[in-house]
């Protein structure tokens, strides 16, 4: 699975949905740090189905509890956990002495678009109305309680700036009936839903 972080939140239809693919083997691929809590990490032991802890009464008695408990203790738990599953990777790593990827020297360039009027009215509206959105969390002190809303408000603004229909299209998707529950053995609809989405 590439970009996993997508189905960090385990509570998340998607989540349930991935968890139910069948797979002969299964990777998750990501470049996104842990941003929310350890909880993160249940999701993609699920999909992983990696025993114990894909299992929610044992990742919490194994290591969230631990890790409630003495932070050193816990920590060093889960760092045996994850070494045993995951390969850490980052540009400066080497394999044989040799950087593992060369990669070109990175280049900044800035380049300002100029609106339409159409495309300045859609923008402005859609500033306004996170703003809107930002300031109820900030006034009922949720706003923490609502980052990954303020995530999905942030990627409205990228793909507002090219092409103004790709929030619409994300606005009217939203609106889809996806399933209450979602089980193994019935993931017709939402693994239609994935595949386009998230897969392709």
């Amino acid at each position: 699975m590439e970009e996993a972080q997508s189905i960090k939140n385990h509570r998340i239809q998607v989540a349930r949905a991935c968890w139910g693919l069948r797979a002969k083997c299964r990777w998750c691929v990501s470049g996104t740090p842990i941003q929310n809590s350890i909880d993160d990490f249940y999701s993609y032991f699920r999909f992983l189905k990696y025993d114990p802890y894909a299992v929610n009464t044992s990742f919490c008695s194994t290591i969230k509890i631990t890790i409630r408990r003495s932070l050193s203790k816990g920590y060093r738990n889960m760092q045996t956990t994850l070494e045993a599953i995951m390969l850490h990777r980052t540009k400066g790593s080497l394999l044989d002495g040799e950087p593992i990827i060369s990669l070109p020297p990175k280049s900044v360039e800035l380049k300002r678009v100029k609106f339409s009027q159409e495309e300045r009215d859609f923008y402005s509206k859609l500033e306004a109305d996170s703003r809107a959105q930002f300031q109820e969390y900030v006034d009922a002190g949720s706003s923490l309680d609502h980052s990954d809303d303020l995530d999905d408000d942030f990627g409205d603004f990228k793909d507002a700036s090219p092409e103004t229909t790709l929030t619409q299209e994300s606005a009217q998707n939203t609106s889809l009936n996806y399933p209450t529950e979602v089980t193994e053995n019935g993931l017709q609809t939402a693994s239609r839903i994935l595949i386009c989405k998230y897969v392709l």
